[in-house]
C-alpha cells in the first residue's frame, strides 16, 4: 500500500464533507421553505377575495359620496373625477349607468372578475332615494393573482436557498471540510508508513484539542512499539541463546556414559539420553509424558523386593536420593541389569522444584568382579570415616508424635551452646524450626527451597550465635562449619551409618567435646544397630524424667493435614502406627527402650 493510494482524486473531492453538508441542509431548508409556503399560500384566494370585495365596497361608497355632491356636472366632468379618485383603488375598469347615460372607464375585458353595487345619491334639501346609479367593478381575475402570488413567493424562496446554500457551503469548507481533509490525509500517510506524520495543532479550536490529543496518543504508541521491539529483540536473543545452550546440553548427555532421565514435577517423563534408551530398552516416543513410576522396575538384588521410586521421593522430599548397592533394574523384556542411581530435584529461578532428573549407570560388570574376589570369604576391613573420639553418643527412644515436645524439653534443660538439629526433609525442617521459634528459641532453618542469601544469613546468624538453634537437612547443611556446636540432635534418624557419622561429625571439634543425641521409634531399631556395630559399642538409652512419654497424639488443625493424610512428626512415610502396651503402664525407664 503506498501514499499515492490516499491522495483524493476529483470524484472525491466533488463529494466532499462540505458539499455532502451543505446537500443536506439546502433539502432540509427547501422542504422547510415548501412548508412555508403551502402555509402562506393555504388562505391566499379567499383573502383574495375578501380584498377584492372590500375594494369593492369602497368604490362604490367613494362614488356615491363624488356623484352626490356633483349632481348637475356633465358627463366630462364626471368621467374626469371619477377617473382621478378612483382608479387608485386597485381596480381594472368601471362602469357606471345613471339615469339616461352609461359611463366606461378602464378596462373591461371578460377576464376580469365583476363585483355589482347600487350607487343611492341625494341631493340636499331632497329626500334621500330620489336618486340612482348601477356600479360594475372590473377586478383582476382571483385565479390568475393566486397564480403569480405562487410564482413570485417560489422564485424569492429559490432565491434565498440558493444564496444561504452557497454560503454554507464556503463556510463549512472553510471551518469543518478543510480541517477534516488534512487530518485524513496526516491519518493515511501515517498508515501508509510515514510514522513522522503529526497532525495541525495551530488552529484554535476543538480540531487542535483533538489534533494534541491524537498526536500524544500516536506519540504513546510509536514509544510503545518501540520497546515492545526491543523486548522482542531480547526475547530472540534468549530464545537463540536458550536453543544453543539446549543443543549443548543435548550433546553433552548424549556424549556422556551415565544413562540421564529427566522427569516434570508430576514424575512425568521428559526426556531419555541414548544410554537410558540403551539400559531401558524404551522408546522416547513411546514412553514421553509417561509416569515413570509406571515404567521404572526397580528390584533389591537380594530380597527380590519391589524398591521406592528415586525420582518420586526426590520430588516429595526435595532432596538427593541415591543407592549404589543392591538395586537391579528390570527391563520391560524381563532382562535385569544391576545398576547404582541417584535422583535429584530440579528447581526454578524461585526455588520452586519442577521436576527431577535420575542418573544411573551400569555396575553389572563391577559386581560381579566382587563377588568373584569374595568367592575365597576373604575378611576385608573397609575404610569408613570415623566418629570424633570427643562426642558422647545417645539414644532417647520416643515415638514420632512426642519428638517436638521431647526437643523443647531438652532445650530448656540442658546446658548447651550451639544446637544442630537434623530433619529428613525440608518440609518438616521449615515446620519445626516454626514451632521452635513460637516458643522462645532463636532459631535458624536450612533446607533446599532457600534461596543463596537467604542460606547465607541463615549461616550467619547460626555462627555468630544470633540464632542458638539449627534446623538443617543433610543437603542443605553441607558446607557448615561452626566449631561452637555443643551438641547434634538428630530428630529424625539418618538413613546411613555414614551420614550418622558425618552430622555427629559436627560437634566435638577443636578440642571440646560434644554431645550427639539420636530421636529413635520402635521402628528405627535397626538403623540404631548398624550404627552401634559401627561404632563398636552400644549407644546409652537416656529418658528425661518427668517427661510424659504415653501422651496420645494431640488432634491436628483440620486447616494443616489433607483429610486421610496425617503423618505424626518425625514418623516414615508408610511406617506402621506405633504399638501401644495393651493396659495402663506408668513410666518407668524402660518406656520405648526397644532392642
Amino acid at each position: 500500500m503506498t501514499a499515492d493510494r490516499f491522495i483524493p482524486g476529483p470524484d472525491e473531492e466533488q463529494s466532499s464533507l462540505a458539499v455532502q453538508i451543505t446537500v443536506i441542509v439546502f433539502w432540509g431548508m427547501f422542504c422547510v421553505g415548501l412548508l412555508g409556503a403551502f402555509l402562506l399560500l393555504r388562505n391566499l384566494e379567499q383573502d383574495i377575495s375578501q380584498r377584492q370585495v372590500a375594494a369593492a365596497d369602497h368604490i362604490a361608497q367613494e362614488l356615491g359620496s363624488l356623484l352626490a355632491s356633483n349632481s348637475h356636472a356633465s358627463r366630462a366632468s364626471i368621467e374626469a373625477l371619477i377617473t382621478h379618485e378612483i382608479i387608485g383603488l386597485n381596480a381594472q375598469g368601471l362602469v357606471v349607468q345613471l339615469d339616461n347615460e352609461r359611463v366606461v372607464l378602464g378596462d373591461t375585458s371578460a377576464g376580469l372578475d365583476t363585483q355589482a353595487r347600487s350607487i343611492r345619491m341625494h341631493e340636499t334639501g331632497k329626500p334621500q332615494g330620489s336618486g340612482s346609479a348601477q356600479l360594475t367593478v372590473y377586478l383582476p381575475n382571483v385565479e390568475q393573482t393566486v397564480a403569480t402570488r405562487r410564482k413570485e413567493i417560489l422564485v424569492s424562496l429559490g432565491g434565498v436557498l440558493l444564496i444561504f446554500g452557497l454560503m454554507l457551503q464556503r463556510l463549512l469548507h472553510q471551518f469543518i471540510t478543510r480541517p477534516f481533509e488534512r487530518m485524513t490525509l496526516a491519518a493515511k500517510a501515517f498508515t501508509a508508513g510515514d510514522s513522522t506524520q503529526r497532525f495541525d495543532e495551530q488552529r484554535r479550536d476543538e480540531f487542535s484539542f483533538l489534533a494534541r490529543f491524537i498526536n500524544r496518543a500516536l506519540d504513546h504508541a510509536m514509544q510503545q512499539q518501540l520497546e515492545l521491539r526491543s523486548a522482542l529483540d531480547r526475547a530472540q536473543a534468549s530464545e537463540t541463546a536458550l536453543f544453543a545452550e539446549k543443543e549443548r546440553a543435548e550433546v553433552t548427555l548424549h556424549s556422556i556414559g551415565d544413562a540421564v532421565i529427566t522427569t516434570d514435577a508430576r514424575g512425568c517423563i521428559e526426556y531419555l539420553n541414548p544410554m537410558a534408551e540403551r539400559l531401558t530398552g524404551w522408546d522416547p516416543a513411546g514412553v514421553r509424558g509417561q509416569p515413570l513410576q509406571t515404567r521404572l522396575q526397580l528390584l533389591d538384588e537380594a530380597s527380590r523386593s519391589p524398591l521406592e521410586n528415586p525420582v518420586l521421593r526426590c520430588l516429595h522430599d526435595g532432596l538427593v536420593v541415591g543407592n549404589t548397592e543392591h538395586v537391579v533394574l528390570v527391563r520391560d523384556n524381563g532382562e535385569e541389569v544391576d545398576i547404582s542411581h541417584s535422583a535429584a530435584p530440579i528447581h526454578d529461578r524461585h526455588g520452586q522444584i519442577v521436576g527431577a532428573v535420575l542418573v544411573f549407570h551400569d555396575v553389572g560388570h563391577a559386581r560381579r568382579l566382587t563377588r568373584e574376589l569374595t568367592r575365597e570369604a576373604v575378611t576385608v576391613q573397609v575404610d569408613r570415616p570415623a566418629p570424633a573420639t570427643t562426642v558422647s553418643h545417645a539414644v532417647y527412644p520416643v515415638e514420632g508424635h512426642r519428638k517436638t515436645d521431647l526437643l523443647q524439653v531438652l532445650l530448656e534443660r540442658l546446658d548447651t551452646g550451639s544446637v544442630l538439629v537434623f530433619t529428613r526433609t525440608k518440609h518438616r525442617a521449615r515446620r519445626l524450626a516454626t514451632q521452635l521459634a513460637a516458643a522462645g528459641h532463636a532459631t535458624a532453618a536450612l533446607q533446599g527451597n532457600l534461596s543463596q542469601g537467604q542460606r547465607q544469613r541463615a549461616i550467619t546468624a547460626f555462627r555468630d550465635g544470633s540464632a542458638r538453634i539449627m534446623v538443617a537437612t543433610d543437603i542443605a547443611a553441607r558446607g557448615i562449619d561452626v566449631s561452637t556446636v555443643s551438641h547434634v540432635i538428630n530428630y529424625d534418624i539418618p538413613d546411613t551409618v555414614d551420614a550418622y557419622v558425618h552430622r555427629s561429625g559436627r560437634t566435638g571439634r577443636a578440642e571440646r567435646t560434644g554431645d550427639a543425641f539420636t530421636f529413635a521409634a520402635r521402628e528405627d531399631a535397626a538403623t540404631v544397630q548398624a550404627i552401634e556395630r559401627a561404632l563398636g559399642a552400644p549407644l546409652a538409652r537416656k529418658h528425661v524424667e518427668g517427661f510424659d512419654y504415653a501422651a496420645p497424639p494431640r488432634a491436628p488443625h483440620p486447616s494443616q493435614h489433607p483429610a486421610g493424610h496425617h503423618h505424626a512428626p518425625g514418623a516414615r512415610r508408610g511406617a506402621p502406627p506405633p504399638r501401644r502396651a495393651a493396659g495402663p503402664r506408668t513410666p518407668s525407664r524402660r518406656r520405648n527402650a526397644w532392642g
